[in-house]
């Protein structure tokens, strides 16, 4: 591997990162140096795990690509994986701690914990929260669990968490109380990795507005969500009981009148749960304009419905960021992050213009020349004399996990 290329092997403890995706699994190896800030010593992505041509990403800033054997199991991804660590010369034996990505936490799991046999029993309980999300999780959780060490802590870092204290007020639906109770139903929000995240690397440039800040994170990319934060704190978010509320994405719905799902049900006799399937994987940006998901393909297309879906998807997004707005009683900055939110100048030149009147003054050049930031990487894209401040973020979930991590080496 050409990054890794003069490294000397660490002494000290390592933590590997695994994020399992619906198609694709990411994984990390950051060094653990005692009293040292964590550095990453190894990634890769798999992506399209089961398509007949898997693509391996294997680099930290130059990446390497090849194609790769289709897999039958994550397991067998994990695994190609682990084996593409040990050609590169790291040894799995100075692995102190291994985190996973999981999307739902549910009601019981709002902080990062420790996998034992009975948090997983009782993560596979709650896996129709997110039964799109939170299996391959479990899936890559007891591939790990089979091949390394058992002495090896593994933790679980959850979506949920950074959103499990909203306030009753913004967590809660207003159906009966009861029922909320009796099966867990509220606001869990999700991408909340992500939006603390954001929010941390705001709060290091800014430390006199740790207290109370306050700030929008946008994650945008395939799942598109907002966070207002005050403080720290995430005080409302545009996901809900499921990551298929709020905005409009590349395939889900978004938020919508659920008396849809009724009155589709009986019109195409199809059973709800194929309804839902449809406002999953066949809906958003897809849906609406016939051909791609895709918001960079969109942009680029010119036909009638390519320009209806993303003026949808932004009309979706600016009324969510003006409400907002209203919900902190003002703003201190816009931060972005996610595929769209760091490499679409188009989408946040749009929104940002349409939010003038909060005074809110963009950078064009700054803005159109900021797309593919490394890992981590911070760039301001308002003016100096805006009102309120705007910046890219190229969010580092697999770092933000491994920091969870370390807490148990």
């Amino acid at each position: 591997m050409e990054v890794a290329k003069g490294l000397k092997m660490p002494q000290e403890n390592q933590i590997l990162v695994i994020n399992c995706g619906t198609s694709s699994i990411k994984i990390s190896l950051f060094s653990a140096t005692k009293n040292s800030p964590l550095s990453r010593l190894w990634e890769g992505q798999l992506k399209g795990i089961f398509s007949s041509t898997p693509i391996l990403e294997i680099g930290i800033e130059k990446k390497k690509t090849t194609s790769v054997t289709p897999c039958k199991s994550y397991r067998d991804a994990i695994l190609s994986m682990l084996e593409e660590i040990k050609a590169d010369h790291f040894s799995l034996s100075s692995i102190c701690g291994v985190g996973h990505r999981v999307v739902h936490g549910g009601k019981q799991f709002t902080e990062s914990t420790l996998l034992t046999d009975s948090v997983i029993k009782e993560l596979h309980a709650i896996s129709s929260l997110a039964p799109l999300h939170n299996p391959p999780s479990l899936e890559g959780i007891a591939a790990a669990k089979e091949l390394l060490s058992d002495e090896i802590p593994q933790i679980a870092v959850f979506d949920t968490a950074f959103h499990a204290r909203l306030p009753l007020y913004a967590a809660l639906y207003p159906i009966p109380l009861e029922l909320s109770e009796r099966y867990q139903i509220r606001r869990y929000g999700f991408h909340g990795i992500s939006h603390e995240y954001l929010w941390k690397k705001y709060a290091e440039a800014h430390p006199e507005k740790k207290k109370d800040g306050k700030v929008i994170t946008l994650h945008l990319g395939g799942g598109c969500s907002l966070a207002a934060i005050k403080g720290g704190r995430s005080v409302d978010t545009t996901m809900g009981f499921t990551p298929l509320d709020g905005l409009m994405m590349a395939t889900r719905s978004g938020g919508i009148d659920p008396a849809i799902v009724a009155f589709l049900s009986e019109k195409e006799k199809k059973s709800p749960s194929e309804i839902i399937s449809i406002l999953n994987h066949q809906s958003g940006l897809l849906g609406i304009s016939g051909k791609t998901g895709n918001m960079q393909a969109l942009l680029a297309e010119t036909d009638e419905r390519a320009k209806l879906a993303t003026d949808m998807f932004l009309h979706s997004l600016l009324k969510a960021t003006s409400a907002f707005v209203g919900v902190l009683g003002g703003v201190d900055a816009f931060i972005f992050g996610g595929g769209i939110g760091e490499n679409s100048p188009a989408i946040r030149g749009h929104l940002l213009k349409a939010l003038s009147w909060l005074n809110v003054s963009l950078d064009e050049r700054k803005n159109e020349q900021c797309t593919g930031l490394n890992l981590g990487k911070v760039r301001m894209i308002s003016t100096e004399a805006s009102a309120i401040q705007t910046f890219v973020v190229a969010t580092d979930e697999n770092l933000a996990i491994a920091e969870e991590v370390r807490t148990y080496c």
